[in-house]
């Protein structure tokens, strides 16, 4: 720890104030994860889900453009 410290160029009371052993950004992170995780159960975002791949798969009807692009869409939802 005091090598942390003397890396750091930083002391006990400066290492206190910072939230590198706090959690916090953990914390924040696992909030945001549950919050999507539960929007993704609701209807509106598998409905969302259903017509951006049913737009996706008549791009490609047409003229064969848009081929390859379904993941990128789906990824991004």
């Amino acid at each position: 720890m005091r090598a942390l410290m003397d890396d750091l160029g930083l002391s006990m009371s400066a290492l206190k104030a910072t939230s590198i052993f706090s959690g916090d950004e953990e914390r924040f992170a696992f909030a945001r994860a549950l919050s999507r995780l539960v929007e993704m159960e609701s209807v509106e975002w598998v409905e969302r889900l259903v017509r951006e791949r049913e737009r996706v798969a008549g791009q490609r009807t047409v003229g064969g453009q848009g081929e390859g692009k379904e993941e990128a869409v789906v990824g991004s939802l």
